[in-house]
């Protein structure tokens, strides 16, 4: 796949260039960390700015832990990396999480910075389904994480196309360590698997023990907090 070129328009004016990589981070794992840093590295980015959701669009009615417990790992998981910050925009808005309303309240408060969304590349071939998906396109570029999967690449690029042409999309693709992993598959492990596996930052893995997360019986909906 055709690499992009690390210097864009934005570095060029002199912006400041913040990523916004959303998610109900149930719980947030290494994969998360090491796509946020692959991001600031090959798009020179200031910051990358990791926005809890309330509820996912596309998640409604799924189990998860309370906002507060969902906040606290990732501030946890944060704490080692100076450049990554929480926006609480979508924990307090609370109700439904659409991606282009927050992406419009952060364009609008942040109007001289550049904002580039951050989502996996699986997710192309969707994004046109999305709530809005052309203000999205119209408030931030895309960075579309690349794991590598043989075979996947003129695939990718074919949907980006479509997307450039169709929604004015500015589409990157950022190239990322796989990381064969994700929520779901964390939160049916068991602790010492999590341990030696080394899926989850220490610090995440403690808490979730001290808090008896991700046990049966246990999780909460988050829709009754």
């Amino acid at each position: 796949m055709e690499q992009t070129e690390k210097k864009t328009t934005a570095s060029l004016c002199g912006l400041q260039r913040i990523g916004v990589f959303g998610g109900s981070y149930n719980p947030v794992h290494c994969g998360h960390l090491q796509i946020a840093e692959a991001a600031r590295v090959q798009f020179d980015l200031d910051q990358v700015w990791f926005v809890p959701a309330w509820i996912q669009p596309f998640k409604q009615g799924m189990q998860v832990v309370s906002a507060m417990h969902r906040r606290q790992m990732l501030s946890l998981a944060l704490e080692p990396y100076p450049y990554f910050r929480i926006c609480d925009y979508e924990l307090e808005k609370k109700g439904i999480s659409y991606t282009c309303d927050t992406i419009k309240a952060l364009k609008k408060m942040l109007p001289d910075t550049h904002l580039y969304f951050i989502m996996g590349a699986d997710s192309l071939d969707t994004f046109c389904t999305w709530y809005h998906p052309e203000a999205i396109c119209a408030c931030a570029s895309i960075l579309a994480a690349v794991r590598h999967r043989p075979g996947k690449s003129d695939e990718l690029q074919r949907q980006a196309d479509i997307l450039r042409q169709s929604l004015g999309a500015d589409i990157h693709f950022l190239q990322t360590p796989f990381y064969n992993i994700s929520s779901t598959q964390i939160r049916q492990m068991d602790p010492l698997t999590l341990a030696g596996q080394h899926l989850v930052p220490g610090s995440v893995l403690q808490y979730i023990c001290e808090h008896h997360l991700y046990e049966e019986g246990v999780q909460e909906n988050e829709r009754s907090l």
